[in-house]
């Protein structure tokens, strides 16, 4: 049923937890929004989260998902790097995870780390509990060491792609580990692809930069109509879908292409940068507090942060009457003025979140800043999958006669 005029339908509730198991990390990478761009939450909050804090995060997702009568909920242990956690805590809280699974709600799990260290002992207990592994890892040793650096500055290629070897000589399911890599443009597209089908895994996410918001584009001053004719990083996703779609597609499984391809042959496939519909994710840092998405703490000190807490408040009231998570809930209300009827905008939905920054603080009426870069990718994609396009709208309409 349609809400009457002038009211606006309810937020859905949440349905994803980023946890912050740790507030440092064994890498310095230069890009890293949780250590090197404007936050320092980093510095006012433990180290570590505590286990009972941990606990109740996952749990407070669940009473939420129950009330709301969903069936599964997401859990993604994040920090600084996760890995670092003591190993005790990951055994008290996947054992309270086991517990949830048992009531009937379904928990995915998913750990994203630098996998620089990948214990032993703490693998078998993630491999027991069906977790799954995102390691970060940007390209060939040349271009991935020009960032993901040590404290010493020396680069961690080689001693994360051991690290994966090993996971995976230990028994790791190959299909439960991605590799995370953020566009570097200086990289050609085919050095990539080639690089990747040397990797020991297959399932690939590209991720635009963090770092760009509309206080600091990608273009430099007065030039952005000059960017716009050619998008430094539109035209490297753009030329690194071509080659995939020509090339891999069959072999490497790219998160950010098979969506964009999926959304716009109709399917419901939306994230952080493809459709845009909503973001019902909520991040509890170390010290249990609740706060906005990452994508916001990039641009401005305490960008993410909120006064809620696991320990004093309910998901419910955040829903229903925060007004950045309400809007992030209902992020499609938001579709900035201009981007409506652009032949993107059911593709794109306003752009990557972290490009709606200005004036340091989440702008949802504001196109994102990397439009020209994504505008020029989702043509590339329009472009190369419309003899598809056409073809369903044949069949469509022939079944319409």
């Amino acid at each position: 049923m349609k809400p009457a005029s002038g009211m606006r339908a309810e937020a859905p509730p949440f349905s994803t937890l980023i946890l912050k198991l740790t507030a440092f990390c064994n890498l310095n990478c230069s890009y890293c929004y949780m250590f090197n761009l404007a936050d320092r939450t980093y510095d006012r909050v433990p180290r570590c989260c505590e286990t009972e804090t941990a606990k109740t995060a996952v749990e407070l997702l669940a009473e939420h998902a129950r009330r709301a009568g969903r069936s599964a909920i997401n859990v993604v242990l994040h920090g600084g790097e996760p890995l670092l956690w003591p190993a005790d805590r990951f055994a008290a809280l996947f054992e309270s995870i086991g517990k949830i699974r048992s009531s009937g709600l379904a928990v995915s799990v998913s750990l994203q780390t630098n996998g620089l260290v990948v214990p032993a002992a703490l693998l078998t207990l993630l491999a027991e509990h069906d977790v799954t592994l995102g390691f970060s890892l940007d390209g060939p040793e040349a271009v991935n060491d020009q960032a993901r650096v040590g404290d010493d500055g020396k680069g961690s290629y080689r001693r994360v792609l051991d690290s994966m070897r090993q996971t995976l000589d230990r028994g790791f399911p190959p299909s439960r580990i991605g590799v995370l890599s953020v566009v570097n443009p200086a990289m050609r597209p085919i050095e990539y692809f080639e690089w990747a089908i040397e990797l020991p895994v297959r399932n690939l996410s590209l991720l635009w930069p963090i770092e760009f918001s509309w206080d600091s584009p990608p273009w430099d001053p007065g030039e952005e109509q000059l960017y716009r004719q050619r998008p430094r990083y539109g035209v490297w996703m753009a030329a690194a879908f071509r080659e995939w779609w020509d090339r891999w597609p069959e072999q490497i499984h790219v998160r950010q292409f098979l969506y964009t391809v999926g959304r716009l042959i109709g399917q419901a496939h939306h994230s952080d940068s493809i459709g845009n519909d909503f973001v019902d994710m909520f991040v509890v840092n170390t010290d249990g507090g609740i706060e906005y998405p990452d994508y916001l703490r990039a641009h401005r000190d305490g960008g993410s942060r909120t006064p809620y807490s696991v320990h004093r408040d309910d998901l419910d009231d955040l829903r229903a009457n925060d007004p950045t998570f309400r809007t992030l809930l209902r992020l499609r209300e938001s579709i900035p003025a201009e981007c409506r009827g652009c032949q993107n905008e059911d593709v794109c939905g306003g752009g990557f979140l972290a490009g709606r920054v200005t004036h340091g603080g989440f702008a949802p009426e504001t196109r994102s800043v990397l439009c020209h870069d994504q505008m020029y990718y989702f043509n590339v994609v329009r472009s190369a999958i419309q003899p598809y396009l056409a073809a369903m709208e044949e069949v469509e309409a022939g079944g319409r006669q």
